[in-house]
């Protein structure tokens, strides 16, 4: 029985390669998918703090009588 080596070092270079690909594919959704989840809370924090702003200055407002 007669090994091929070059057969052998084909398959496994494709294998090693359809393993980085997912990989990468993977790490890429997640940074991806991460970013949008960052700037929801972004946007979550921003309409927070412009909310408790308006709530203050509608206080002082009130409280001066405008």
């Amino acid at each position: 029985m007669v090994i091929e080596w070059d057969v052998i070092i084909v398959e496994m270079s494709i294998l090693a390669g359809i393993i980085y690909f997912s990989v990468y594919l993977e790490h890429w959704a997640y940074n991806r998918s991460q970013k949008k989840e960052d700037e929801k809370i972004k946007q979550n924090i921003t309409r927070f703090i412009e909310n408790d702003l308006q709530q203050r200055l509608n206080y002082i407002n009130e409280s001066l009588g405008l």
